[in-house]
């Protein structure tokens, strides 16, 4: 549990929710709280973590979303009474869950996807003012701050976390493209990233697969790809500690989201 008496120094906590657990980030530390994907599990050990802090220790609250995928629905065409229909080919229904929506102004469009049913009373009843988004919304956020650099027709872009990936396709300012894939070793990472790759009917240098962040976890499935496609490159990251990465499962956004 992140110590009571160090959190007076900490400017703002973001809290990331995974199938399995959360992992309570700030700017000096890293925890990972494992708990069964039920909401209930999940509110408890929410409502042990913040009955051990004092008073309003923070003064930013962030609650990102990894636990599912998530789809990006243009503005002309968004209706909030079919938050259902966007996802229902994407993501299983969860009785668990209930379904929110991002406007991502950079696209002019809407991320829709679940959060867990009760978390947004909970964390009111805390009395903490929390900003809730989803993962996909803030990696965007990152991508389209880099995209407009880029000088190949259609990047890439690969999203990292424990046993998945997202990967993001855009040509130019024009996202494409956005799933995420489950794997259990290289080879099935590779499988999945070029079968989408080389659906695109252009050269291989109008191409270059961008990874988020550089880190020590991921380093065999970098070489895995430089084998097969030469343009590579990686957005800039902070350093993260072998630590921190054994208490979080997506580590761009530790430090992207605070």
């Amino acid at each position: 549990m992140l110590k009571s008496n160090n959190t007076q120094q900490y400017k703002s906590i973001s809290i990331h929710s995974f199938v399995d657990g959360f992992s309570f980030c700030t700017p000096n530390g890293i925890e990972f709280f494992p708990a069964q994907n039920k909401t209930e599990a999940i509110l408890t050990s929410l409502k042990t973590f913040f009955d051990d802090l004092p008073p309003k220790p923070f003064d930013h609250y962030a609650w990102i979303s990894f636990e599912y995928p998530s789809v990006f629905v243009p503005a002309p065409l968004y209706d909030p009474n079919m938050l259902s229909i966007y996802l229902r080919f994407f993501v299983k229904q969860d009785s668990n869950y209930d379904l929110d929506a991002d406007y991502v102004e950079t696209l002019d469009a809407w991320n829709v996807y679940p959060v867990r049913k009760k978390l947004k009373p909970t964390l009111k009843e805390y009395g903490h003012p929390f900003e809730t988004r989803h993962a996909n919304t803030l990696l965007v956020k990152n991508i389209m701050a880099d995209v407009e650099a880029q000088e190949k027709k259609m990047n890439f872009y690969v999203h990292l976390l424990k046993g998945s990936f997202d990967l993001f396709v855009f040509e130019q300012k024009n996202l494409q493209y956005c799933n995420r894939f489950s794997f259990t070793d290289e080879n099935e990472f590779l499988y999945f990233l070029f079968n989408v790759v080389e659906q695109y009917p252009i050269t291989e240098q109008e191409k270059k697969i961008i990874f988020m962040g550089r880190y020590v976890h991921f380093i065999k499935l970098y070489e895995a790809v430089k084998k097969y496609h030469g343009a590579i490159s990686f957005l800039p990251s902070k350093y993260v500690s072998r630590e921190n990465l054994k208490q979080h499962q997506a580590p761009f956004l530790i430090y992207n989201s605070i």
